[in-house]
């Protein structure tokens, strides 16, 4: 039996035991005179999912029968024949992790989106600023071959790390598009440009970027705390992304630089066509 008191008369467990029962012999005698008291922890927030009470339930798995533990778990519940109105739901890990991920992909594209217009701003130009860009992939690329090699997986902090490693990585293609944009200026052409932006500029994104490196291979290969956060993921996806984002944004950022040049150029000549015949006057 169930009893539920009005919220003025269970404020104290006192009042409750006091509270009187009817007996068969036509008296009313305090309730604790005939039930037993057990006193036990409820759940603190009450969790709904898909507006049904809900109740969540966390196992700690060996990681290396995981998928084994899941099966066997799922056989039982199967063949179990739960309450009316009782139903187990385990693809509650599965919905968060797809949530996650489009959160963070959400995020990965207003990051790229704010580089961009900062870019175009900062080099007064659209165009010139998609030169920079295949640096962030190239990042991607070393980011998915050391957690490969490392047997590491892209959790939560790895994600963070890429966000963090999209502002870095195109430091080193400005640093370069900055460059070859100034050489021009003072009279140099392109290819001379080019060229010279590459041997002055190496050193300095070489030991930045080795800085950097060095500075994070210590947590991208520790133990994880005794709060047990494991930090290693995230160290990595910076050594990683930043060790071929270096290696070739040296290589790949200039011949882009080229391509999205000359594509200005004829953009600009077909714009100066396109208004000077429309600026004729018919004779």
């Amino acid at each position: 039996m169930w009893i539920r008191y009005e919220e003025d008369d269970r404020e104290e467990l006192a009042d409750l035991l006091e509270f009187k029962v009817p007996t068969s012999a036509g008296t009313a005698v305090p309730i604790r005179t005939v039930t037993n008291k057990h006193v036990q922890k409820g759940e603190t927030v009450l969790v709904r999912n898909n507006k049904r009470v809900a109740a969540l339930i966390e196992l700690e798995l060996d990681p290396e029968r995981r998928q084994q533990a899941v099966e066997a778990i799922q056989g039982f519940l199967g063949a179990y024949e739960l309450p009316p109105g009782v139903s187990f739901d385990s693809d509650q890990e599965a919905r968060d992790l797809g949530e996650s991920n489009r959160d963070l992909i959400g995020a990965m594209v207003l990051a790229v989106l704010f580089i961009f217009l900062i870019m175009g701003f900062l080099f007064e130009s659209f165009v010139l600023p998609l030169s920079v860009l295949p640096s962030i992939p190239l990042s991607f690329v070393g980011v998915w071959w050391f957690l490969y090699l490392t047997d590491s997986s892209l959790d939560v902090l790895a994600g963070i790390g890429l966000l963090l490693l999209l502002g870095v990585v195109v430091n080193n293609a400005i640093v370069l598009v900055d460059f070859i944009n100034g050489a021009r200026a003072q009279g140099l052409d392109r290819t001379e440009a080019i060229v010279e932006a590459g041997v002055q500029r190496f050193r300095p994104i070489f030991m930045t970027a080795l800085t950097t490196v060095g500075g994070m291979i210590p947590l991208a290969f520790a133990d994880a705390p005794a709060e047990g956060i494991p930090y290693g993921p995230f160290g990595k996806t910076l050594v990683g992304g930043m060790t071929t984002s270096t290696i070739l944004t040296l290589v790949v950022v200039p011949v882009s630089y080229t391509a999205f040049d000359d594509l200005r150029t004829r953009l600009e000549g077909w714009f100066a066509r396109t208004f000077r015949k429309r600026g004729q006057s018919p004779e």
